[in-house]
């Protein structure tokens, strides 16, 4: 099975069980969502200025929970900021500007548990615990220089250091 690009360029995707997700590689880029069952189909397109403003990228893309996790760059004023978005019809339900001072390879974010999610800052080295209605509920700082984070199942987080892989029982 394979899905045609037709003169796309894309950059990050995500999906669920039933959808695939593709953020375009292009300034004011647009997420294009496609069926995967029965058969693999287009199934929605949204663009800017719904997506993010004409001098904005989507750089990562996450689906959890019938939501959406977006890190979106703006390049004129050289920010970021992350926005939790519905899966289903784009709405915006929150938007966390983002350290001034980071770049885009300088984080990472992961869904985490009961619709929320973590963001990892590599510059301070800490870890954003970020809830499903826009609070920052917790920053851990960490020991170690952070690389990633990933969840598995819903009680073990694992963290990747410079140096290695720590888990955490939740």
């Amino acid at each position: 099975m394979s899905i045609v690009l037709q003169d796309k360029h894309f950059f990050s995707c995500s999906c669920s069980s039933t959808s695939l997700f593709l953020t375009t590689d292009t300034v004011g880029s647009s997420i294009i969502e496609f069926c995967l069952l029965p058969t693999v189909e287009l199934s929605r397109q949204w663009k800017s200025p719904d997506t993010c403003t004409k001098d904005e990228y989507i750089n990562r893309i996450r689906y959890s929970h019938e939501t959406l996790g977006l890190v979106i760059q703006n390049l004129t004023k050289n920010t970021l900021k992350i926005e939790l978005r519905c899966s289903k019809t784009l709405d915006r339900f929150w938007s966390i500007p983002l350290n001034s001072g980071l770049k885009l390879t300088q984080c990472e974010y992961c869904a985490f548990n009961d619709c929320q999610w973590l963001f990892i800052d590599k510059i301070s080295s800490s870890i954003l615990h970020i809830t499903n209605d826009e609070k920052i509920k917790r920053t851990c700082n960490y020991n170690s220089k952070l690389c990633n984070v990933a969840l598995f199942g819903t009680g073990i987080l694992a963290v990747l250091t410079d140096k290695c892989i720590n888990f955490h029982k939740l």
